[in-house]
């Protein structure tokens, strides 16, 4: 059960839930488009729930994140294979030109964790930095989709698997019904593509991969 801070407003967890259950960190540029508001705006917001100890502020290299208007590939059970090499060339392609700089992150804090009644969270590995920021882009554009249905991050429901097994970015649900599998691709080679396809296969759920 949620612990609601005295202090907090509606605005604040609009940036703090989805944190916690949804992916894994934000920037102060994606939290202007996402509410409309300047970047100042919101870096002066993060930056206060960062001195509460909320969020923690940290630097890491990361790529500009390619617009995203689609998924690279829709799949369900009984179609076709999908060409995986097409595949990872539509993924690997759209990051030429994008180089790496800089930037400041903010992730859920220990104590936000423990304001949600979640565990601590092990240190966000700051050369997937991108990835983190690419999976934020693909739960804007799941919620503006399929506004009825609920985004859950990997961090939600990786301990239900055994070892081994492959935890995909997050899941699309309607209720206790996974209506989707997500997954951000990065610049997955080919081989990387099949791996993926073949655990959410063997599953026999659709998946949208980004």
């Amino acid at each position: 059960m949620t612990t609601f801070h005295p202090e907090l407003h509606a605005r604040d967890y609009a940036i703090l839930a989805p944190l916690v259950y949804c992916y894994r960190a934000t920037t102060a540029e994606a939290e202007a488009r996402a509410h409309n508001i300047s970047s100042t705006t919101a870096r002066k917001r993060l930056d206060r729930l960062a001195d509460g100890r909320l969020v923690s502020r940290l630097t890491a290299w990361a790529s500009a994140i390619p617009t995203i208007t689609a998924p690279l590939k829709a799949w369900s059970p009984g179609d076709p294979t999908p060409d995986f090499g097409a595949i990872a060339h539509l993924a690997q392609s759209r990051w030429r030109d994008r180089p790496i700089r800089p930037a400041t992150i903010y992730v859920a804090s220990r104590k936000l964790l423990a304001m949600y009644a979640l565990p601590p969270r092990p240190p966000l590995k700051l050369h997937q930095a991108t990835h983190d920021l690419g999976l934020r882009e693909v739960y804007v554009y799941c919620r503006s989709r399929w506004p009825q249905c609920e985004f859950v991050g990997e961090d939600m429901f990786a301990h239900e698997r055994g070892h081994g097994e492959g935890v995909e970015d997050a899941q699309l649900r309607e209720g206790q019904q996974i209506i989707a599998v997500i997954e951000f691709a990065g610049a997955y080679r080919k081989d990387r593509v099949e791996h993926f396809h073949s655990h959410v296969a063997q599953r026999q759920l659709p998946y949208f991969l980004f």
